[in-house]
């Protein structure tokens, strides 16, 4: 099965070996399987743009995503029952983060950025409501301390987001 992929499936009693043709096939059953990037672990690299030009992006769904527990500290706003997780690693000390493209029953995305690269002991930096939000004082590098999680929250299953890669200001 594919991650993130809602299924169909039916249950049919077949009762004995003569009962093939005539049992009752009951109404459809539906579940979803949870995105690879449902988990911190998980996260998503996603690529830097070394202009304001977005040529290089990610893709994201939060299509069957679960709750991440514990709740993030200090509680941020929005609604974290079915988040998903990105990183990337700084290239400048700023950087646009944008959520673009966004189908589903919302547009509005909340998104927190955490510093650290053990999902075990990440720095909340911040929580932001906004689409876009500008990410400041990072620590450019290639280093684990300059890798950078994002972890993006919506209302339950919104279907498909597609997440505009970091954008550098100059």
């Amino acid at each position: 099965m594919q991650a993130g992929t809602a299924y169909i499936y039916y249950v049919r009693a077949i009762c004995s070996p003569t009962d093939v043709g005539t049992s009752t096939i009951l109404n459809p059953k539906t579940f979803t399987t949870k995105p690879e990037n449902d988990d911190c672990a998980g996260a998503f690299m996603v690529p830097v743009n070394p202009t304001r030009d977005c040529v290089e992006s990610a893709n994201g769904s939060t299509l069957g995503a679960t709750r991440t527990l514990p709740n993030t500290s200090p509680v941020c706003q929005g609604n974290s029952d079915d988040d998903v997780w990105y990183k990337f690693v700084a290239t400048s000390a700023i950087h646009i983060i944008t959520f673009s493209e966004i189908t589903g029953s919302t547009t509005d995305i909340n998104h927190t950025l955490y510093s650290g690269a053990d999902c075990n002991s990440l720095t909340q930096l911040y929580c932001s409501n906004p689409n876009i939000s500008v990410a400041n004082n990072l620590v450019p590098g290639k280093l684990t301390s300059s890798e950078y999680i994002l972890m993006e929250a919506t209302p339950r299953n919104l279907p498909t987001i597609r997440f505009v890669s970091l954008r550098l200001i100059r």
